[in-house]
């Protein structure tokens, strides 16, 4: 992306970024004491074959970059530098924190555009190296040559997202998202803005050059032809590799799915981790495609570097995935008409799309911009069960062409009735089964209400969905690889229909060991054969099981004791022990139960 090319709306008016009033330098008012007004943080890093000599400082450099529309003027020297009294050692990467301890001066404050109040102005944090030695930023002559080099920013030329500074003297419209004062504003190519919180961490990749000299130069260049502004050559970014594609956060799992091409060219041979974890390449997609590996990659504050290197060359982002967030119903809709489906806020999104899948006839689907949290579906003739799903979307983007999807994404089942068609009345119950095995869960659930079994309920296990299975009509959850929700300790279950709410705590039977039989386990065939176990806190009963190999189930018992005899199990060959701790959980007052079972498994052989 050349610099010229850097600009697009802000907020959604007529803000240009990066096209500033000239005007004299004037210092930052001096503050009143040293208790911040605004605190900016982050990390700083060294982008791939570059090193910095030397160590680095910080500075906030203002501009008046909120000009009304039709009074954009060239980009010239920053209005005034406020500059930190840290310096950084340059074994990297290393933490920062930025104290802004006044606003900008009054010259650096422009008139808004339409639809705003008052005043503002536009900073950006620079990382320079302090080439005199005067623990300022300098700015560079008209005609050069440089005094201090710039080495980072906060807005980059080759990659996405931006973060600018934006204050402002008076209060503004409630939709802007804005406050007075400060405002730590992100940016990407694919969608305006998103105000997010002063501790959002800025990255600082650090690699020096002459468009990021720009910053600080004092002659105007947005637009010059033929001249070089301060004496810098400005070249564009060398042929890279570029990557495209979606990383996804849904059901428990993180999935993967990039594309590599250098200079217009796949490439197929390229090595790509996440977090570490390998992305392998697929040759019948021709895409590097990965599924079921951890979602805390992303969703951990840091979030996870994206490797790519191939060709000689590499590409390394930092990826994050947006907030949590729920949708919220509605959960029962009229065939035929008009209905609004609704979600809560996810911190970091740009954008949402929702989309209604309503079996294999159709698929309808929308993009929302940022502060929307609510679409309306114009009426559908459908009858029956659909899933809502609702994603929101992040990007990160750069001048090679890279561009990264990055969802986080929730469904809702709901159900379509007839127009005519009443609800049912009566209590809303739930029953089933969740079963603990040794890696993850499996819950099922029927939900019914009078009896009748519905499918318009929102069921949540802990913080998870348990979505609805329209082939058998229950709640499922399956949980695997990663360990359940039931790890940690009891979980709330939550069963959500037409203004209802049924709240159940559900806790599983502890961790047991079985005593008996140990391993290698040889019964003899129509022998009495014997099984212990120790005790499971919460169980109510015990539940044990012989299965053989092709001849279903053997034997079974169920016991309040810590062992059972079988007096004779007829089998030869291979079986499998099953040993459940049992507890019950009522659903309702109706009767209905949830059975929680922790089970272990071992392997038999039955000798003749």
């Amino acid at each position: 992306m050349s610099p010229t090319s850097r600009s697009g709306p802000l907020l959604g008016l007529s803000l240009l970024l990066l096209t500033f009033a000239c005007g004299p330098e004037e210092p930052v008012p001096p503050p009143t004491d040293n208790t911040p007004l605004f605190t900016l943080e982050g990390k700083l890093t060294l982008e791939p074959g570059h090193h910095v000599d030397g160590p680095v400082r910080l500075a906030l450099a203002w501009y008046p970059g909120m000009l009304p529309a039709g009074e954009a003027t060239p980009l010239s020297q920053p209005q005034a530098i406020a500059t930190s009294d840290t310096a950084y050692p340059n074994s990297l990467p290393v933490s920062y924190r930025f104290n802004v301890l006044s606003p900008p001066p009054a010259a650096a404050l422009k008139p808004l555009p339409e639809g705003f109040h008052g005043r503002g102005a536009l900073g950006l944090l620079l990382a320079y190296a302090d080439g005199n030695a005067n623990a300022r930023l300098d700015t560079i002559p008209i005609a050069g040559p440089p005094v201090d080099r710039v080495l980072g920013s906060s807005l980059r030329w080759s990659a996405a997202p931006a973060f600018l500074l934006v204050y402002l003297d008076s209060e503004q419209p409630a939709e802007t998202g804005l406050r007075k004062g400060f405002n730590l504003v992100k940016l990407t190519g694919a969608q305006p803005h998103a105000v997010v919180p002063s501790s959002t961490p800025i990255p600082l990749v650090l690699s020096g050059g002459p468009l990021l000299d720009l910053f600080v130069c004092e002659a105007a260049w947005s637009g010059t032809e033929g001249e070089a502004p301060c004496g810098l050559e400005l070249e564009q970014p060398a042929e890279a590799l570029s990557v495209t594609g979606t990383v996804s956060v849904y059901a428990g799992i993180l999935e993967v799915d990039l594309a590599v091409a250098l200079a217009g060219e796949a490439v197929k041979d390229a090595a790509i981790t996440l977090g570490g974890e390998r992305i392998p390449f697929d040759p019948d997609s021709g895409r590097y495609h990965a599924s079921s590996l951890d979602p805390a990659l992303l969703t951990r504050a840091e979030g996870a570097e994206l490797h790519v290197s191939g060709r000689g060359q590499e590409l390394r982002r930092n990826l994050t995935a947006s907030g949590s967030f729920e949708p919220q119903g509605p959960y029962r809709a009229k065939s035929g008409a008009p209905f609004t489906v609704s979600w809560s806020a996810s911190a970091g999104a740009q954008a949402y799309n929702v989309s209604l899948d309503v079996g294999v006839t159709r698929n309808l689907g929308s993009a929302i911009g940022l502060g929307s949290t609510e679409h309306t579906f114009d009426a559908i003739e459908y009858t029956g069960t659909a899933i809502l799903r609702v994603e929101a979307v992040s990007w990160l983007e750069d001048a090679h062409s890279s561009r990264l999807e990055i969802k986080v994404v929730r469904t809702l089942p709901m159900f379509f009735e007839p127009a005519d068609e009443a609800p049912p009345e009566g209590t809303l119950d739930v029953m089933g089964t969740v079963q603990l095995l040794r890696y993850g869960a499996e819950t099922n659930l029927l939900v019914t209400r009078g009896g009748v079994p519905i499918t318009d309920a929102r069921v949540l296990l802990g913080s998870k969905e348990v979505p609805l299975d329209p082939d058998t009509g229950s709640y499922t959850l399956v949980e695997a690889i990663f360990g359940s929700v039931f790890d940690l300790g009891p979980v709330e279950l939550r069963v959500l229909s037409r203004g209802e709410e049924l709240r159940r705590t559900l806790a599983a039977p502890a961790a047991f060991a079985v005593l008996s039989p140990t391993l290698p386990a040889n019964p003899q065939s129509g022998a009495p054969f014997t099984v212990s176990w120790e005790s499971s806190v919460r169980a109510q009963e015990y539940r044990v099981m012989i299965v053989g190999d092709g001849a279903g189930i053997l034997a079974m018992e169920t016991t309040s004791a810590l062992e059972t005899t079988f007096s004779s199990v007829v089998h030869s060959g291979l079986a499998t022990l099953y040993v459940q701790a049992v507890t019950f959980v009522p659903g309702s007052d109706l009767g209905g139960s949830i059975e929680i079972r922790r089970e272990h498994t071992l392997p038999l052989r039955f000798e003749p």
